[in-house]
């Protein structure tokens, strides 16, 4: 699947479109940000939400990123990361 933030960086609030099948099964991901940074990750469904799980890495500016986790829930016409998860996978 591909992720892609209307935002330079995740945070709760910020929305997210997503493309490919939605599968509660894990499945690799492309994770891609506003500044053109890429990333690599993982997702899973949780229920109605998504997992997803942000491989480290550099923004285009050059700021290392460490791994992350973010639930995301779909709002309205679209998704919206509801909340940093804690650990890093």
């Amino acid at each position: 699947m591909q992720f892609s933030f209307h935002h330079t960086h995740a945070f709760p609030g910020c929305r997210v479109s997503i493309e490919g099948d939605r599968s509660d099964a894990a499945a690799d991901a492309t994770v891609e940000f506003s500044d053109g940074s890429i990333a690599r990750g993982s997702q899973v469904g949780d229920g109605p939400d998504i997992i997803l799980s942000v491989s480290p890495y550099r923004t285009v500016r050059g700021t290392d990123i460490p791994a992350k986790r973010w639930r995301l829930a779909r709002t309205g016409n679209g998704w919206k990361v509801t909340a940093r998860l804690p650990g890093p996978t």
